[in-house]
């Protein structure tokens, strides 16, 4: 053991004398009874080996958490005769296992004992007196940043990352207050960024066929990742401070990075803030929602069938096919039946208040490496409003800051309020803005999903949830240099969106569901016309932000598949000619994936191609249509209009209607001049023949060719003749 370590002995349970037959050449496992305090490193016994002992006789100690994870350490021989045995699992050379069992660990500790090996075969007989597990303190002092490692060579565009180590190794890597290091990059511009360290764990996964299993491989590390966006000299300074305040400053060699300047990342248009834009080029995003592998919802109401549990490569699959469909956005949540970082500490690989499943950490490494492969884009999901509920959905009784699980909350709306949920609210933001925030294929971070169900939601405490949203929106701007949308969302329809929230100028996008009840019903309404209210100037026009709607589909209960699939062919062109900024994303990703129901994404896909809906003077506009069963609207730019034709009834109930003598009109004084015009079949995505013709002026109307269900169509000037 080191001079700077201090032991601090707690005696968490005493084995009483007790006799141990050897099982070898089989190891022979002797655990200690009891509880075992966290922390515990030192296994301390007094051993008594008989003469008929093997003489290769050796001891060594182990340690273990509820979930799996272990630690051991041989420790020598033992000869005949009594033995004071003390063997540190957190001495200077580390402990052997998958994960070693370092302090941070060991705060995870749960058993904890002995083990006995030798090659001969033996039963003979050991006495073990006063078997103890003690815990061991950290050095008094930080001492330095070790095995820091960084790449050469950097260019824009590509993630560099740095891994390093500290010693002593941290008790708590998650908590800033404990221990915190930050990369500080100086560009060429003469601007420093700070992007901060996270704690990570190797990983090897196996797949099991039915699931995949992620295992620690190799002991934990901090690391940190930094994206150039311009090329040139940067300066890298690497800066670790402890909880006294003393610092340790690492300065790296410059790194020039090559490449063309870049800056990948969606975020809200500079100029028509109801889009978004990619490096000044529009992108109106075309989604499914991909909130877990499964729901049960699904397999209730639309009969699915269960997708095997297979982690990221399930999640690569869906990708993969939403990709060849023409899906470039989806959105993902954080539950904590899926990919939750910090859940129940009764939960399999779960500690609680604080601590990180470095598994499914490293999970959702995978499932953004492989959406950045694909050019995909994902909304990450914080907290779904199960997880503050005691109603609906309700998972506040499983909440790891509920006091009966090891937490400090009796109420679930006090997560919006008390201090010490935010600062472990903090800390999650900073370690996922650490960790994922440099992708690009991150589309936005979203604080909660359907806040307005939460218990504080719920019972009306708007001031306090507005007053949330505000600091984790502002908490996150400072964190995040690559500065992603931040977005809130809200249940059932736009009408749930509450003002105040809606209006906070750190919400750079607004999230809103669109279910709906059946047209039949009394206060039922098509998805067509739910998604052209949703944008309007008295609706969430009004705040000149995107307004996604990331769920759709029917209400919560689903609807008649017919019905169903009526809402999934409507839905992207309803949302294109409303003036939402994508999309609506599908809700039943299940049904989705088992019926291959996927053409009206490659049909919305071929329709936008090429096309901007951004401008101070585009809007939609709604024309009228003959015969008066139609639900005609489209998106109106100067010289430029891109229309959708909707058979109500097929809007309604799914019903499968043929009209053959259409006609739209598209105003009542139109000036003259050569027009063009193009037919889509809004099913397909095919592309009609262009027709062209002189407007003499005033009214215009078309007539739209024979087509079944809907149509959309595209209408421009052209230039005169020669």
């Amino acid at each position: 053991m080191s001079p700077s370590r201090l032991l601090a002995v707690l005696l968490a349970a005493a084995l009483p004398a007790v006799e141990v037959p050897l099982a070898s050449p089989a190891s022979t496992i002797i655990p200690v009874t009891g509880a075992v305090p966290p922390g515990g490193l030192v296994v301390s016994a007094t051993v008594t080996v008989p003469a008929d002992a093997p003489s290769d006789l050796g001891i060594g100690a182990w340690a273990g958490d509820r979930h799996g994870s272990w630690a051991g350490r041989p420790a020598g021989r033992l000869t005949p005769g009594t033995h004071q045995v003390r063997i540190d699992l957190g001495a200077d050379a580390p402990a052997e296992g998958p994960a070693g069992w370092g302090p941070w660990r060991a705060q995870q500790t749960a058993r904890a004992g002995l083990f006995l090996w030798s090659a001969q075969p033996s039963s003979a007989v050991l006495r073990i007196d006063d078997l103890r597990v003690e815990s061991a303190a950290l050095p008094l002092a930080p001492t330095r940043v070790v095995d820091l490692a960084w790449p050469a060579t950097a260019a824009t565009g590509q993630r560099w990352q740095a891994t390093f180590r500290t010693d002593p190794e941290p008790s708590d890597p998650f908590d800033p207050a404990v221990i915190r290091s930050d990369l500080e990059v100086t560009r060429p511009d003469g601007l420093t960024e700070r992007r901060p360290a996270f704690w990570d764990q190797p990983m090897a996964d196996r797949d099991r066929g039915d699931a995949e299993e992620v295992v620690p491989q190799g002991p934990g590390r901090f690391a940190v990742r930094w994206r150039p966006r311009i090329p040139g000299l940067h300066r890298l300074r690497l800066v670790t401070t402890w909880a006294d305040g003393r610092s340790v400053a690492a300065d790296l060699p410059p790194v020039t990075v090559t490449g063309p300047p870049w800056d990948a990342y969606a975020r809200p248009d500079p100029q028509d803030p109801r889009f978004l834009q990619i490096e000044g080029r529009f992108w109106w995003p075309i989604g499914a929602n991909l909130r877990s592998l499964n729901d049960d919802r699904s397999v209730e109401q639309l009969k699915t069938r269960l997708v095997p549990e297979r982690g990221t490569r399930a999640y690569a699959a869906f990708l993969d096919r939403y990709r060849a469909a023409g899906i470039d956005a989806s959105e993902i949540w954080m539950s904590s039946w899926n990919l939750a970082l910090e859940w129940n500490p009764a939960w399999q690989g779960y500690g609680g208040a604080g601590r990180y499943h470095l598994a499914r950490a490293w999970q959702l490494d995978r499932i953004f490496d492989r959406a950045e492969a694909n050019g995909q884009r994902l909304i990450l999901v914080f907290n779904n409003h199960g997880q503050g509920s005691n109603g609906v959905d309700r998972e506040w009784p499983l909440h790891p800051y509920r006091q009966a699980n090891g937490g400090f909350l009796d109420n679930p709306a006090d997560l919006f309020t008390s201090e010490r949920a935010r600062d472990f609210q903090a800390r999650m933001r900073r370690y996922l803005v650490a960790r994922y925030g440099d992708s690009p294929a991150l589309l936005a971070w979203k604080l909660w999903s359907e806040v307005d169900l939460t218990e504080a939601g719920r019972t009306g405490r708007w001031p306090e949830v507005t007053a949330w949203h505000e600091a984790a929106a502002a908490d996150l701007a400072r964190l995040d240099v690559y500065a992603h949308p931040v977005t809130t969302h809200f249940s059932g329809t736009w009408r749930r969106v509450h003002p105040t929230v809606a209006q906070l100028p750190g919400l750079g996008l607004l999230a809103i569901d669109a279910y709906h009840p059946p047209v039949s019903e009394p206060s039922g309404i098509s998805i067509a016309d739910l998604l052209a209210s949703s944008t309007t100037a008295r609706a969430l026009g009004r705040y000149k932000k995107p307004v996604l709607a990331t769920e759709y589909g029917g209400d919560w209960r689903a609807a008649p598949p017919v019905a169903l699939a009526a809402d999934l062919a409507i839905g992207p062109w309803a949302a294109l000619v409303s003036g939402h900024a994508g999309g609506p994303m599908f809700w039943w990703s299940n049904w989705l994936d088992q019926g291959n129901r996927y053409g009206t994404f490659g049909a919305i896909r071929a329709f936008i191609a090429g096309e901007d809906l951004r401008g101070a003077e585009a809007a939609s506009q709604v024309l009228r249509g003959q015969p008066e069963d139609l639900w005609v609207r489209a998106w109106v730019r100067p010289g430029r209009m891109l229309g959708y034709v909707l058979s109500r009834r097929f809007a309604a109930e799914g019903e499968e209607v043929r009209h053959s003598a259409a006609s739209i009109r598209l105003g009542e004084v139109v000036s003259p001049g050569p027009v063009a015009v193009q037919w889509w079949n809004a099913d397909t995505g095919q592309a009609g023949p262009v027709i062209t013709f002189d407007h003499p002026g005033g009214p215009l109307v078309l007539e739209v060719p024979p087509f079944t269900r809907h149509t959309g169509f595209k209408l421009w000037r052209t230039a005169p003749k020669p």
